[in-house]
């Protein structure tokens, strides 16, 4: 045995061996490369095409997942940013609809489909109107200082929403801190739209977005010598 060990022959074995085991190993690894591969991403972002005019969407998923087919190189470094998902709203009007997902894959791969296929979207009509805005003020002005009055600039602002959600609509407010404040103040404040409780009611858009407040505060002493 020490003989074979030590003879040409295990030397050209072992030599063989380890050739076709590279030989293997190579092999593998160039099918593994040129191999397609199936693989699902999540959270594709969802979006839109072909929105009627004085239409929104008020329901639709976020996202949806997408499978992939490709060789392994061609899935290297992709993101979601990079892979498309949509539905087509072509000739549909307000109410709910049940839409394919569409999309197109990124070179070098096939899209093989969506997760789920399809998906409900639910339209409604735009509704708009004027409202006035009201102002409500909170905390205590300076020391001895108190509100004489106010104005804001401009007067009215428009409110765009959702019919379902325009309705709920109460009236469009500025809310105002006056806490510290002394002589006359000039802020610029958001509106925001709120129901009959007071809470505000997401998805409403108001132009403008920003509204002008002059605030004109007088000492109580100088009120109080008015008053006499």
């Amino acid at each position: 045995m020490e003989k074979f060990l030590r003879s040409n022959m295990f030397a050209r074995i072992l030599a063989l061996f380890m050739a076709i085991a590279l030989w293997l190993f190579v092999m593998g690894d160039n099918i593994t490369r040129t191999t397609p591969v199936r693989k699902e991403i999540q959270g594709v972002p969802l979006s839109v095409e072909n929105l009627e005019s004085g239409l929104v969407v008020t329901g639709m998923p976020a996202s949806v997942s997408v499978i992939l087919e490709g060789l392994p190189a061609a899935f290297e470094g992709l993101t979601v940013d990079e892979l498309e998902a949509y539905v087509d709203l072509a000739e549909k009007g307000p109410g709910t609809h049940q839409l394919r997902v569409r999309g197109k894959p990124p070179r070098g791969l096939s899209l093989i489909t969506f997760s789920p296929q399809q998906v409900n979207i639910t339209l409604e009509a735009l509704a708009s109107g004027e409202f006035q805005v009201a102002v409500d003020f909170y905390g205590e002005p300076a020391q001895g200082w108190t509100r004489k009055t106010f104005s804001v600039e401009p007067e009215y602002v428009r409110a765009e929403a959702p019919r379902s959600t325009f309705e709920l609509i109460d009236q469009v407010v500025l809310h105002i801190d006056q806490s510290g404040l002394s002589g006359q103040t000039r802020r610029r404040a958001i509106p925001v739209a709120v129901d009959s409780q007071g809470e505000e009611l997401p998805g409403v858009t108001l132009i403008p977005e920003e509204i002008t407040v002059t605030i004109n505060l007088e000492r109580i002493e100088d009120t109080a010598l008015t008053e006499n």
